[in-house]
């Protein structure tokens, strides 16, 4: 946790977390930004299949890519990152989800995506 928190609430309040040992409640969870939803335990369940499912109906090949690119910028600096990014642009431009993204807003439809 002292990467991964370090990372996401700065040195101070990862060190204030730390060395307090007091629970830390999901609502400051939320607000610190080291959770992105709290939601009541009955709900958890749809909730996560809800997402789950909008996450299995989008483009996978970008949403991989997406990670992937997310993920890299953490180790490098502005420049490679956007070098980066153009590069994957340049790629995803020729996959079929680009050209299904494209044809769904040419026919004001739903996107429907597969796995291509």
């Amino acid at each position: 946790m002292s990467y991964s928190l370090t990372k996401v609430v700065g040195p101070y309040i990862a060190k204030e977390i730390f060395f307090s040992a007091e629970p830390v409640l999901a609502a400051e969870a939320y607000q610190l930004g080291f959770v992105n939803h709290v939601v009541p335990a009955a709900m958890l369940g749809n909730i996560t299949i809800n997402l789950a499912n909008q996450l299995a109906e989008g483009p996978s090949e970008a949403y991989g890519r997406i990670k992937s690119l997310i993920n890299y910028s953490l180790h490098v600096g502005l420049e490679e990152t956007l070098d980066m990014e153009r590069k994957a642009q340049e790629e995803m431009f020729v996959k079929q989800e680009h050209k299904e993204g494209i044809q769904a807003f040419i026919e004001k439809r739903k996107l429907v995506f597969t796995n291509y």
